[in-house]
């Protein structure tokens, strides 16, 4: 959210799965435009959503930290990079994130979908891994 870099310096920037354990998506862009000399790039692999998380999931720490109740939706996501003043915004790989992640779902998780009447297997379909590239402007 605070690069310690100048303005319009930096050629490339990458990410893999960290701007979705940030609350503050939109800060994280506009950083990225700060920063990026003209026609810089950036490619980040990160989780977003399909459809909303139910609550019990959303509000699970098992699920942050397995990268899945911060993720955003889709559709909000790609909005904030083009908001932050990026453009060409592409998604370069469409993956499912939650067949990945659903065999590895940790006890405390499985136990609190459960109790709430979550299906995790159903949910875990509306969890993608994108990987989306953008650039400055030039």
């Amino acid at each position: 959210e605070n690069l310690p870099v100048a303005d319009g310096t930096i050629d490339a920037i990458i990410s893999n799965c960290v701007v979705n354990l940030v609350p503050d998506k939109a800060a994280v862009y506009r950083e990225a435009a700060r920063v990026l000399r003209p026609g810089g790039r950036v490619v980040v692999s990160d989780v977003v959503l399909d459809a909303p998380l139910p609550e019990a999931i959303a509000a699970s720490v098992a699920a942050l930290t397995g990268c899945v109740a911060g993720a955003a939706m889709r559709d909000a996501y790609l909005r904030t990079i083009a908001q932050a003043g990026l453009i060409d915004v592409e998604i370069v790989v469409d993956r499912s994130f939650g067949d990945v992640a659903l065999p590895m779902a940790p006890e405390a998780l499985l136990h609190e979908a459960e109790a709430a009447g979550v299906d995790l297997a159903a949910v875990a379909q509306s969890v993608r891994s994108l990987t989306i590239r953008a650039r400055k402007p030039g």
